[in-house]
């Protein structure tokens, strides 16, 4: 078996599998993908020719009577206005019938959100025939307008208007080409290109080590919130339903914990299972802890050694107030960004011996992960620094981190593309990217560009077409973050475009996302068959679709969520630029929703992720999806968490069992940090995941007392390998097992393990042992749960399996537990028979 071979097969593959998808993308479309996939690099490919199919091409134009244009040149008939407010304002005259706002090419510019209610129903938004139309949330500062003068060497300043008014300058854009610069920063870094995170082998390039902080300070001890816990399990519990189907007793629970020291973090009054006294999962304690004992486990401050290599550079900072300081989580779930209101005058005891060292205090920040940092104390393993580990060993409550920067710093703008405004005289400081005139520049100031939302009346059938949206202000560093549910996520309530409450048949197609530095599109409340298909979503600062909808506590029977999305044929790469804890699609409180033939890639954690299980009844088929958790570890290309139940009744009647989520006929690899293709983790359950191709990928994972899913007809190539690569199960109740059958799956090829960060076989390095492994299965009962007529596939044919701690081979697994029935173990077959049987799979 040739594995660099095999590697360039499937790499191909995944090519002509984004043709078949989207026949109507660009040729510069599928030469970004080839570019995605390395195909050059790795395979010596040159890119194809390629012209997308005409009759797949979707209509730039939607049959609807046009009502008025903005900018430009019109029909004769229809009147023109200059800015989009007046535009909408005439249409609203017209009332609630089909109507179009025609946008002429180039940008337009919002001084405020364009919100569209009932009053709006029927209307039609797009760009004309002649060009793509850009709706912008920036602030346009003219080249030929402002006065720009030499301060220092290559920087150049000018004094921003006095009629603009306080403004923060957070983000700066060239108009065109539309080109995202840098808020000045240490180190020195492009954000669309620099990958930091813990599994990033080029982190220390873009980053500072964990290691050069002496201490993050922690906060006081505060008001411990307010807790809420129903034992689900316990009959006249009061929600009045049962749920007692995991082995994981905290999952048969409903807690939540709100007001207290969350609300010094997190947006006031919204509730959070981390902020409870009953919150399980991996690591959960730590959580539970800092909730109990009123004391969260992230930062106010830090102290940084300056006797490290080019830290000592800190000391020379005039005023770093304002400065923002991005950190990763230790285990690599988020990162968090903390506001430095300055230097701080006490330097904490533990750092009064650790040599020379620099202390800033932060005047806000955290909400951006849903989750407390670690102490030393309690997850040692991940800071070697840590007491326990120097000799002699000492009690040790530090905070650990991951890897960090600071930016907002006036010392560090020091390279071509950065930029510094200094707010008390209004300066924007810059440094062009060549030495030609300076380009007109954009400052994004408003955050959601548009925000469709119903009153008690449901606003219909609104539809965006052709247009592009950019230059949405960040939003990292705003209040509203909150803790949706049970996932490990933090959410900002908000994006680029806001579809909300009583939003009926809201159609956003052949759109643009493109350098929005928060979420792209948002949808909470109750909305309805909304339509988000053949759009592009890239370099966001955020998720590129999100959602969040209502509960009244545990009950969803009111219905307050996205329901019967429909995300179908969109590009979606290069999301997570600021927030790495982001995806392509992020399902949060919503259910029903359809996410087909898409083409993901690009992405710092999971591609597709569901932070809870609300309902259930979701659709995820035929999407193409790589190189995802980039810069992190611990996850999936596709995640999912089910540790908060909530009571719905999509079946007919109450009941807090979802219906199942049906993942079928996806090509992903499983490249970079991921683990499992799918990573069913805490309490995922009714997953049914069947017909795929898996590449670079485990199988199978339900543990942690998930349940009740089914794993089959899939063909798991799992290269390289771990040593669980089929199946790692764990134990069920009765009668709530997991059925894993008719898969094909490979382990052992090429004998190499892949070290986390890892995106090809280049780096498949470090030698693997036991190859014959195909994985491990906690509970073997056949009562229980369903194993059998599997296929294994391994270098020397045995297919060991490891058993209740026992490594058996598949003959001695059948015999002594009599499951694993009609299953084989062969060695494993050459490239191309492995090449064929995924082209079936996938019908190419």
């Amino acid at each position: 078996l040739n594995v660099t071979q095999l590697d360039c097969n499937f790499r191909r593959l995944a090519l002509e599998r984004a043709k078949k998808l989207q026949p109507f993308r660009s040729k510069d479309d599928m030469n970004e993908i080839f570019e995605a996939l390395e195909l050059e690099r790795l395979c010596g490919d040159k890119p194809e020719s390629w012209q997308p199919s005409k009759s797949a091409v979707p209509s730039k134009t939607v049959n609807v009577p046009v009502a008025a244009f903005v900018g430009g040149k019109g029909d004769g008939k229809s009147p023109i206005y200059e800015t989009i407010a007046e535009a909408l304002q005439y249409t609203r005259t017209l009332g609630r019938v089909p109507k179009k706002i025609v946008l002429q090419p180039g940008l337009h510019f919002l001084n405020e959100t364009m919100k569209l209610s009932t009053e709006d129903s029927g209307l039609v938004v797009e760009s004309s025939s002649d060009g793509m139309a850009w709706i912008s949330g920036g602030r346009l500062l003219s080249a030929k307008s402002a006065d720009w003068k030499k301060v220092s060497g290559d920087i150049q300043a000018t004094t921003l208007p006095k009629e603009w008014g306080e403004i923060e300058v957070a983000g700066l854009f060239t108009v065109n080409p539309h080109n995202r610069l840098t808020l000045a920063r240490y180190p020195n870094a492009n954000v669309e290109t620099a990958q930091w995170g813990f599994a990033s082998p080029m982190r220390g390039n873009w980053s500072i080590d964990a290691s050069a902080v002496v201490e993050w300070h922690r906060p006081s001890v505060g008001e411990v919130p307010t807790f809420e816990f129903i034992d689900l399990s316990v009959e006249g519990n009061p929600t009045g339903f049962l749920k007692n189907d995991s082995t994981m007793t905290q999952y048969n629970t409903w807690t939540s914990g709100k007001g207290g020291i969350c609300d010094s973090v997190w947006s006031p009054g919204e509730p959070s299972y981390w902020c409870s006294n009953a919150s399980g999962g991996g690591w959960a304690e730590v959580d539970f802890q800092c909730a109990t004992a009123g004391q969260l486990g992230l930062p106010v401050g830090m102290t940084i050694n300056t006797d490290m290599d080019n830290l000592s550079r800190f000391e020379k900072w005039a005023d770093p107030s304002g400065a923002i300081v991005h950190a990763w989580h230790s285990q690599s779930w988020a990162t968090h960004m903390f506001r430095v209101s300055g230097k701080t005058k006490e330097t904490p005891e533990f750092a009064k011996n650790q040599g020379k060292n620099f202390s800033l205090e932060f005047s806000s920040g955290g909400q951006q992960g849903g989750r407390n940092w670690c102490r030393c104390d309690q997850c040692g393993y991940a800071g070697p620094w840590c007491g326990q580990h120097q000799t002699p060993p000492f009690k040790d409550t530090r905070l650990i981190s991951g890897s960090w920067y600071v930016e907002g710093v006036k010392e560090e703008l020091d390279h071509p593309g950065e930029f510094f405004y200094e707010a008390s005289t209004r300066t924007l400081y810059y440094w062009p990217n060549s030495t030609s005139a300076i380009r007109d520049l954009t400052i994004p100031v408003v955050r959601t560009l548009v925000e469709i939302s119903g009153t008690e009346d449901e606003v219909k059938d609104i539809t965006f077409n052709n247009v592009g949206f950019r230059d949405a202000r960040a939003t990292y560093m705003d209040k509203e973050w909150f803790a949706p549910s049970g996932g490990d996520w933090s959410l900002f309530h908000g994006g680029a475009v806001i579809v909300g409450n009583n939003s009926v048949d809201i159609n956003i197609n052949s759109c643009t996302f493109r350098r929005l530095d928060g979420n792209g599109i948002f949808l909470t409340g109750k909305s309805r068959m909304v339509n988000i298909t053949e759009n592009r979503f890239e370099w966001l600062g955020e998720n590129a679709i999100t959602t969040s909808g209502n509960t009244e506590k545990w009950d969803a029977r009111g219905g307050e969520q996205p329901r019967n999305t429909f995300v179908v044929d969109n590009i979606m790469h290069d999301v997570g630029l600021y927030e790495k804890q982001s995806s392509a699609w992020g399902q949060n409180k919503a259910c029903l929703a359809t996410v087909s033939q898409n083409i993901m890639y690009n992405m710092p954690r999971a591609a597709i992720n569901f932070n809870d299980a609300l309902g259930g009844g979701n659709l995820i088929s035929e999407n193409l999806i790589w190189n995802t958790c980039r810069e992190s570890g611990d996850h999936g290309a596709i995640n999912s968490w089910n540790r908060m139940p909530f009571l719905h009744d999509l079946s007919g009647k109450p009941s807090f069992t979802s219906l199942p989520t049906e993942i079928v006929g996806n090509f992903i690899f499983a490249n970079y940090g991921s683990s499992q293709a799918v990573d069913n983790d805490d309490g995922s359950s009714f997953f049914h995941t069947h017909d795929n191709v898996f590449y670079m990928a485990d199988g199978f994972k339900m543990d942690y007392g998930g349940h009740d899913s089914k794993f089959f007809d899939n063909l798991v190539v799992g290269y390289p390998y771990d040593g669980q690569n089929c199946i790692n199960i764990g134990g069920f109740k009765e009668h709530h097992g997991d059925s894993y059958y008719g898969n094909q799956c490979l382990v052992g090829i090429g004998g190499k393990r892949k070290p986390s960060g890892c995106g090809d076989p280049s780096c498949f390095t470090e030698p693997a042992t036991g190859l014959d492994i195909i994985g491990n299965v906690g509970s073997p009962d056949p009562t229980i749960i369903t194993l059998g007529n599997n296929s294994y596939y391994s270098p020397n044919g045995n297919g060991s399996m490891s058993v209740q701690r026992s490594v058996l081979t598949l003959e001695e697994v059948q015999d002594k537990y009599k499951v694993e029935l009609g299953s084989t173990a062969e060695k494993l077959p050459s490239d191309d028979v492995i090449l064929k049987w995924a082209e079936k799979k996938l019908g190419l």
